[in-house]
């Protein structure tokens, strides 16, 4: 579908700059529809918002608002790469830690200031950003082990609460995925690999 949009590249910004505007005049009209008028409004609107969102998934073209931002990402880098931390218990057994753990901060924000920072900071600074994680990993894991809940998010709203934006799969399904000892050790795993 991409090939064949291609020679209409040009056009494509004007298009959705028209797929916006047409958008929020069908949500002005609402503003200003009364009576049965008013119900009619909102339909046609519901049902643009439906079809372009249809429409922009089928072709895979961005046009905000109607996709998430990560439907730009048509270019890939030809290496990927991942931080894993990993909590060794006194017996030398190692656990993946789950990124909820270090709630209420979030794992996008987190993996972005190691990649920028933590080896530009002195080793006392590394050290103290180790002992940060493995506090928070011990406080997660005591957490989870009474109380089936990893991360301090949610505690409002339980399974319902949003989660962070493109947060990692859980880590912690089970009691048996968390050491019974207290974590000892932190060891941090940068994993890199050619797409």
């Amino acid at each position: 579908m991409r090939s064949f949009l291609q020679p209409f590249a040009g056009a494509k910004e004007l298009i959705r700059l028209g797929a916006f505007l047409l958008f929020v005049a069908l949500g002005v009209s609402i503003w200003y529809a009364t009576g049965p008028a008013r119900r009619g409004a909102i339909l046609r609107l519901i049902a643009y918002v439906v079809a372009i969102t249809v429409l922009v998934g089928f072709t895979q073209i961005e046009s905000w608002p109607f996709t998430n931002w990560a439907l730009v990402h048509t270019i890939s880098r030809a290496k990927m790469n991942r931080w894993e931390l990993i909590g060794v218990d006194g017996a030398g057994r190692r656990f993946e830690i789950d990124p909820q753990a270090i709630q209420p901060f979030g794992m996008e924000e987190f993996d972005t200031w190691m990649r920028r920072d933590f080896f530009r900071v002195d080793a006392g600074g590394r050290l103290e950003v180790a002992r940060w994680i493995i506090d928070r990993a011990e406080e997660a894991r005591e957490r989870y082990l009474k109380r089936g809940r990893i991360g301090t998010d949610g505690w409002l709203l339980s399974e319902a609460a949003a989660p962070h934006h493109f947060t990692r799969g859980l880590v912690w399904r089970s009691p048996r995925d968390v050491p019974s000892d207290r974590f000892v050790r932190l060891e941090i795993w940068f994993s890199e690999w050619d797409v």
